[in-house]
């Protein structure tokens, strides 16, 4: 795996410096962004991370028509691309990760086949990535984690509580995290 997972990392590369070829490396980062190998996923979601850097808007507008193959692989791939601290300094890269992770988890929620191992492959990616959303756009991210912790959906809590646990939010904002498992809590 190791030769493959250099390959699409360098894709990402690539991607980052020439924008003649960005087009044709997005295309082949979707297509490996559904491999079943895991590292070659998570070098798909380094590479779209590099070329997002690069070029947000084009970026995202094609992230956004990935998410339409409906594919647990591929959203995951779109998550956790997006989800890099560097990318949450800008708050409009910030405000589309949080757009999206809106409508990857409303589809988690609609989902009735929670047992499939892509869908759970997404679900554990979605446990850490909107976490790191949350820390370029505080105001907005917490207060849709609220929206997650009262959900009646067990699984969207699930997303909630496992990012409540990351240290990055603790260290933006102690109270309102604590505020917000102790509503987990009660439900």
């Amino acid at each position: 795996e190791f030769l493959p997972f250099c390959a699409v990392v360098a894709l990402g590369r690539i991607g980052r410096i020439d924008s003649n070829q960005r087009q044709t490396i997005l295309q082949l980062l979707q297509e490996n962004a559904a491999d079943g190998r895991w590292r070659i996923r998570e070098a798909v979601a380094m590479a779209t991370t590099d070329i997002v850097d690069a070029d947000p808007h084009k970026t995202i507008d094609e992230l956004q028509r990935w998410l339409k193959t409906k594919n647990y692989l591929v959203d995951r791939a779109v998550v956790a691309g997006l989800a890099e601290p560097r990318l949450m300094k800008k708050s409009d890269i910030a405000q589309a990760a949080l757009a999206i992770h809106q409508e990857v988890i409303k589809r988690v929620k609609a989902e009735t086949e929670t047992r499939d191992i892509h869908f759970n492959v997404l679900v554990k990616g979605l446990c850490y990535t909107l976490s790191v959303i949350i820390t370029g756009i505080p105001q907005q991210g917490f207060a849709y984690l609220e929206e997650l912790v009262t959900d009646s959906n067990p699984i969207v809590r699930k997303i909630a509580r496992e990012n409540l646990k990351k240290n990055r939010l603790q260290l933006l904002n102690r109270i309102k995290v604590r505020e917000l498992q102790e509503k987990l809590n009660l439900i």
